[in-house]
């Protein structure tokens, strides 16, 4: 009788350290979504913010920065990337974003699109359509 009575109270203190560690477990588990959602409402406030627009207002960007925009938004239909050298023209086709990667491939050689080139950079967003204005300097 001795042993069944070791036994049931061996058992007994398995479940009860079961499930303090479960409870403890979970706990935690919803802590971390409290400060989770404290930490995403402070970041959606904070982007809401500002516009993905915003990093080109007022701002000197290279003309590797300028084949990336143009990359970036070439099959983005509301975007349309604009570059001033010599003339306007705009870059967001396919031929000049090959333009573009075959004067990187050659040290930038192709005059408007030197990588290491300066551009002032704005955008104008109108009726949903949003230009960035890459102008040379």
């Amino acid at each position: 009788m001795d042993y069944f009575g070791n036994k049931a109270i061996f058992i007994g203190v398995g479940v009860i350290i079961t499930l303090t560690l479960t409870s403890g477990i979970m706990y935690t588990i919803n802590q971390v979504k409290d400060i989770y959602k404290g930490i995403y409402g402070t970041d959606v406030s904070i982007t809401k913010n500002f516009n993905e627009f915003d990093m080109y207002n007022g701002t000197q960007l290279t003309g590797l920065d300028l084949y990336n925009t143009a990359k970036k938004y070439s099959k983005d239909s509301t975007v349309t990337v604009m570059v001033t050298y010599y003339s306007t023209f705009q870059v967001d086709t396919t031929a000049a974003i090959g333009n573009m990667e075959n004067s990187f491939a050659n040290n930038g050689s192709i005059e408007p699109y030197k990588y290491e080139k300066l551009f002032k950079v704005s955008y104008v967003q109108n009726n949903g359509i949003t230009t960035i204005t890459f102008v040379a300097m």
